[in-house]
């Protein structure tokens, strides 16, 4: 029993004031889920702020930096936005 008690003390905070949950969410959302071809491979993405619980998004503020990387180069995105 003496234990327990150390256990259930540190449990009851936990269950009557639960930790906050970070439920926001920075989205890049591509137009297509795959691309295949190079007919495809000109894509379009949407930057979105989401937040799960409302069921609900916005579009996020241009960034300050957005790049892709392949095969080792770097590309500069923030121009196309």
């Amino acid at each position: 029993m003496k234990k327990f008690l150390p256990s259930l003390a540190f449990l009851i905070p936990l269950l009557v004031f639960p930790p906050s949950v970070q439920a926001h969410f920075g989205m890049i959302i591509p137009s297509l889920p795959t691309v295949t071809t190079t007919k495809e491979a000109d894509i379009s993405l949407t930057l979105r702020f989401w937040h799960p619980f409302a069921n609900q998004g916005m579009n996020l503020d241009k960034p300050a930096v957005f790049t892709v990387s392949a095969n080792g180069a770097v590309t500069d995105l923030l121009p196309a936005l």
